[in-house]
């Protein structure tokens, strides 16, 4: 993933202030979990921190309250995002803080499942998904890889001990090995798409969680 990490939004200027705004919003309503919102900022940053892209069509799975999404946004300004969210509370939300920040002409809210995004306009034009705690790494990869277009990337934050994804599985989604790399406390989990995903997946919405492929 070439590219120049981006500062993000921190302290002291008005849009970092309605980013702190939306945070809080976003933990007062259960969309973030607890904790001190710069820690949050810290590991969205570290989401692009191998470098990141100078500009490109970005989808998030399961935004919640716009975890990473909505700080690496106004880090790259000529980044476009969709974040796709099940839930429809939160996908309201997420659309308030879309305006909020200023970003409608390049950040957009898909209220739906991520198996059924992944079957529609959304299929195979992404240059980076990216998810935060959407579920277990063979559940996310399943609707990540229809996303993202041969040569584009799926960059997820994974555990610190995080085991070696099976090559084989990942090969049937046409993707390749992982690249991993640590930004302050955070891990990261990047896969290539080498090849087009089999139109077989992602399989119907709940099955990769009763049969995941690893």
């Amino acid at each position: 993933m070439p590219g120049a990490m981006h500062e993000l939004p921190m302290t002291g200027s008005p849009m970092s202030e309605q980013l702190f705004w939306c945070l809080r919003e976003a933990q007062r309503t259960g969309s973030v979990g607890s904790g001190a919102l710069e820690d949050h900022l810290e590991q969205a940053a570290g989401y692009f921190a191998s470098g990141g892209p100078p500009g490109g069509v970005c989808v998030d799975l399961g935004s919640g309250g716009g975890l990473p999404a909505l700080p690496l946004a106004l880090a790259y300004p000529t980044t476009s995002w969709t974040l796709v969210e099940a839930w429809e509370r939160r996908a309201a939300l997420l659309r308030r803080f879309v305006r909020l920040l200023e970003l409608t002409g390049r950040v957009s809210v898909v209220h739906d499942r991520a198996e059924r995004a992944a079957r529609g306009s959304l299929r195979g034009a992404a240059d980076v998904v990216t998810a935060r705690s959407f579920g277990p790494a063979a559940v996310t990869l399943e609707c990540a890889a229809p996303l993202v277009r041969v040569g584009g990337h799926i960059v997820l934050s994974v555990r610190e001990a995080e085991a070696p994804w099976p090559i084989d599985q990942l090969e049937q989604l046409g993707l390749g090995a992982g690249t991993d790399w640590q930004a302050g406390r955070f891990h990261y989990r990047c896969v290539e798409s080498l090849a087009q995903c089999p139109e077989k997946y992602p399989r119907r919405p709940g099955q990769a969680e009763k049969a995941p492929l690893f």
